[in-house]
């Protein structure tokens, strides 16, 4: 991250205990591990990590300070630790420590304010797609996770002075992400939070009584957390919405500080000390580059070499979106069958936990949960079916791929099966990691021959130019001030996808900085590197081997899995 006072050490008791004993990389990711399931028990929860079911994320000032004190605390003790004669893997590991504290802390700044104020992305739409979802397995945890709806109106309560501050201070989001989060609390004021907490189920040591007196406990706590949407509406509507910034200015270059918050927020989401002008022109490149596939793969199909002409009939034609969510279920659920038949030919290892494909009726188009650490949870795939049309029909075996099989189920379910690595890298630490394997995935279902028909891999294109654009359009806003209307107009100029979709996405980009340029900036660096263990291994490089060595880490910055797999490359030269 570019040095700065705020992000380059950290103070408490954690910094200063390396001048009495150094502490192992083990160690300190044990303590990166435990403080973030204290202080964001939420994406712990979401993660199936049931530690703390009772907290909700810090809202006060102090308490959100104190959390990034920690965080910066051990990123230093690990990069002082990196600067000793450790070995490789505990280098990899501290490594990771440190790149995921300074991470975490950075995105702290506007995390309240900003990041959590949006309806496709933000708190709210996360409470109500994760909340009703947990798997409570002992009655300890279904009394903890009553506390924890408990604590639901403390938790706006503090949230609201925080907006109330920002709105004094002028560090406000835009007027339509403002007005979008009220639509979405009204809607779920009006469905009533008894009805979305009603999936979760009563802790499976319950008798018939004590879980029908545990629901009822929910339902009466339910009213409480309706009411304190209700606070968490009025303050939008009475504070934040009158001071929002329009949405010709909805980037954070339009902020105090905004350029350079970006710029972290980069390093923090891709790992890569990179400037936004370059990731502008990483995007454009991959954009010129997609045309000439587009004529190839489309353009017979739909009889025209016309680029524009494509992207219009693929984007209008009605005859190439879903009509049923039950085709969808069906589609979904063939596409990760075959995927889990053809994997032991490209992976020499692969998880136990299973991945299933379960729809759903809000939130984002689609996204993968891990299993959880004990295995009561599986890997799960969730992909909306609200709206059937809102899916091109050659768009969705390429999210299957991502989201589940050879993508996230692989990486994340593999990793946290691995005895060798830690708990910590089992997670989303790296984005750009993560993201980066999802896009690769995509294209290598291709190399595994798992795509239906030429139709199909319309959306490894498809996919290819909405992560293309994510650069283009997320530097757009939040470097070089285009309004929302610019970035919608630019994404529909290069790109098939969905209008709808377009502006969903745009509103996710303002949403949250930086965060829509891992995908393909991970996917690159993937590419990049695997092309140098190719090109290095010639006749002896083993694309199962080499899947086994990026997935063989867990979750680490890209140039630590440059290492790594440089080293492995190495290790078969000198063989």
């Amino acid at each position: 991250v570019p040095d700065t006072d705020r992000y380059a050490s950290g103070s408490g008791a954690c910094v200063g205990s390396y001048t009495r004993r150094m502490r192992t990389a083990t160690e300190l990711a044990d303590g990166l591990i435990e403080t973030m399931r204290v202080h964001d028990a939420a994406m712990a929860m979401r993660q199936g990590d049931l530690t703390h079911p009772e907290r909700w994320p810090l809202r006060r000032v102090d308490d959100v300070e104190a959390y990034r004190q920690e965080l910066l605390g051990l990123a230093a003790e690990a990069a002082e630790l990196m600067g000793s004669n450790i070995p490789g893997a505990e280098r990899v590991l501290a490594d990771a420590v440190a790149y995921g504290g300074r991470a975490k802390a950075v995105l702290l700044d506007t995390a309240v304010e900003l990041m959590g104020i949006n309806a496709a992305v933000g708190d709210v739409q996360r409470t109500l797609t994760f909340l009703p979802r947990h798997v409570l397995p002992t009655a300890d945890h279904g009394e903890r996770y009553l506390t924890r709806l408990s604590g639901f109106p403390a938790f706006v309560e503090a949230w609201c002075e925080r907006l109330e501050q920002a709105a004094a201070a002028g560090l406000v989001p835009n007027q339509l992400a403002v007005t979008n989060q009220i639509a979405q609390i009204d809607r779920a004021i009006d469905t009533g939070c008894s009805v979305l907490l009603s999936p979760q189920k009563a802790p499976a040591t319950f008798d018939d009584a004590a879980a029908a007196s545990w629901r009822s406990e929910v339902d009466r706590l339910a009213d409480d957390m309706d009411d304190a949407l209700r606070r968490l509406r009025s303050t939008l509507v009475e504070r934040t919405l009158p001071v929002a910034r329009p949405d010709d200015r909805p980037g954070l270059c339009h902020l105090d500080g905004g350029e350079e918050t970006y710029r972290h927020f980069l390093w923090a989401h891709t790992s890569l000390d990179i400037t936004p002008d370059e990731v502008h022109r990483a995007g454009l490149a991959v954009l010129e580059r997609l045309e000439d596939e587009y004529r190839a793969v489309a353009g017979p199909q739909l009889g025209t070499d016309d680029v524009t002409e494509i992207y219009r009939r693929l984007r209008d034609d009605t005859s190439l979106r879903y009509r049923s969510a039950e085709q969808l279920v069906a589609d979904a659920t063939s596409a990760l069958s075959r995927a889990w038949e053809e994997a032991p030919r490209w992976f020499e290892r692969l998880p136990t936990a299973t991945c299933t494909a379960h729809p759903i009726d809000q939130g984002a188009l689609a996204f993968y949960s891990p299993p959880s650490p004990d295995g009561a949870k599986q890997g799960e795939f969730f992909f909306n079916t609200a709206d059937p049309s809102m899916w091109a029909t050659y768009q969705l075996e390429a999210v299957t791929f991502h989201e589940s099989i050879p993508g996230h189920h692989l990486q994340l379910a593999l990793a946290s099966e691995l005895d060798d690595v830690h708990p910590l890298l089992e997670t989303y630490l790296a984005p750009a990691y993560c993201e980066g394997w999802g896009l690769y995935t995509e294209r290598l279902a291709e190399e595994m021959g798992l795509y239906s028909s030429d139709h199909d891999r319309i959306g490894i294109l498809s996919a290819d130019s909405m992560r293309a654009c994510r650069l283009v359009v997320d530097t757009g806003l939040h470097a070089f001030g285009w309004s929302r209307a610019e970035a919608i107009d630019f994404v529909a100029a290069n790109s098939p996808l969905d209008t709808v979709l377009i502006a969903g996405e745009v509103d996710r980009y303002i949403g949250m900085p930086g965060q829509a340029c891992s995908y393909m900036m991970g996917r690159l660096a993937i590419d990049e590197i695997r092309a140098d263990a190719e090109r290095a291994l010639g006749e002896r490089f083993d694309i199962r081997r080499f899947h086994d060595v990026v997935l063989g880490s867990g979750s680490i910055p890209l140039e630590a899995l440059r290492g790594v797999v440089a080293a492995w490359t190495a290790d078969v030269e000198s063989a």
